[in-house]
């Protein structure tokens, strides 16, 4: 897994909302980063995205932030990586790079 910080799509069942969970992995020790961000509805085929700048990491929902957490630990250029919890969920037109 490497040094990174990710983001985790957690799909609670069908027409219910799913919930977005924000991660460090740092020497193979993961760790959470604050609680379970509600999506306030079932993703569907809505945009999830993530960006990390300096120490702050901010979740959006199509665009529409939904969540921030602060994390100064990891501090250089890295990984970067999405999970998701449902066997049926699948992801599309991922992407990233610097900003």
């Amino acid at each position: 897994l490497g040094d990174c910080y990710y983001c985790e799509f957690v799909r609670q069942g069908t027409g219910v909302n799913g919930i977005v969970r924000l991660f460090k992995s740092i020497s193979a020790i993961v760790t959470q980063l604050g609680s379970d961000l509600d999506l306030g509805a079932e993703l569907g085929t809505q945009q999830l995205g993530m960006r990390v700048v300096g120490s702050e990491l901010t979740v959006y929902r199509s665009g529409i932030l939904i969540g921030t957490r602060n994390d100064s630990a990891l501090n250089a250029a890295g990984t970067l990586m999405v999970n998701c919890t449902d066997a049926t969920g699948r992801w599309d037109n991922f992407g990233g790079g610097a900003i």
